[in-house]
């Protein structure tokens, strides 16, 4: 027995076949149509749009940034979603107006674009189409350096920097320190390797032998400032 799949619509005086392109792309009195219209008017899509194929590669295929191409390539998911629902509702004799569509689809876009971008969450975050699009073209993420660079030591002293590292924790590690006078340049450098520890023990191991190292290599006592990972400055014997 043939059984047909293909429904007819309730939702206007002249219901059509309920096929793909009536659903999605035109509707009951052009309802479907109109909100994709107010969706692309916002954007340099064009339309009508006349297959439901066509529809979608004009939204994943248009030239835009690369914040945007995220949410105009989920925004037809969501709004064929939201007509799916309206068409549901309306067969079960309820009511959905296009503003509530519109509105839900919004809510929609806004929740995916702060899953999207995390740094969204904590900010506000325009909830009409027109909005949003401007707001994801005009943003400029904030950006915070801080200046890391190398300072001579005062005059008479000397600095010492180190550094070192382990392949893993616990893994075969080394360390390495250089030098400098208070001219910046050179004076002496050295490197070890260690035994498989951590990067922690590296730099504490390192911190205490560099000192004994400095004191060997110069015939006097010096002025020493040391640098290590821990941030402390060593201080001229006294």
């Amino acid at each position: 027995m043939k059984i047909n799949l293909i429904s007819t619509g309730r939702c206007c005086e002249n219901p059509q076949e309920e096929t793909i392109v009536y659903l999605f792309i035109t509707g009951d009195d052009q309802f479907a149509s109109s909100i994709w219209h107010y969706y692309t008017g916002s954007t340099s899509i064009l339309g009508p749009f006349v297959q439901f194929q066509q529809a979608i590669k004009k939204w994943w295929s248009i030239y835009c940034s690369a914040k945007l191409q995220p949410i105009y390539q989920a925004a037809p998911a969501f709004i064929c979603w939201q007509l799916w629902k309206r068409r549901n509702l309306i067969f079960h004799r309820g009511v959905m107006s296009r503003i509530k569509v519109i509105q839900d689809i919004n809510n929609n876009i806004v929740n995916f674009a702060r899953l999207r971008y995390p740094w969204m969450k904590d900010t506000y975050v325009p909830s009409q189409w027109h909005q949003l699009i401007q707001y994801l073209e005009d943003y400029r993420p904030q950006i915070n350096y801080q200046l890391v660079k190398w300072e001579k030591p005062k005059i008479g002293w000397f600095k010492c920097n180190i550094d070192g590292a382990s392949r893993g924790n616990l893994g075969e590690s080394s360390a390495a320190f250089c030098v400098r006078n208070w001219h910046g340049d050179l004076v002496y450098a050295g490197a070890r390797r260690l035994s498989n520890t951590t990067s922690m023990i590296v730099q504490a191991v390192y911190s205490y032998t560099k000192r004994h190292s400095v004191l060997h290599f110069t015939t006097k006592d010096p002025c020493f400032d040391g640098i290590t990972l821990f941030g402390y400055d060593k201080h001229p014997r006294g």
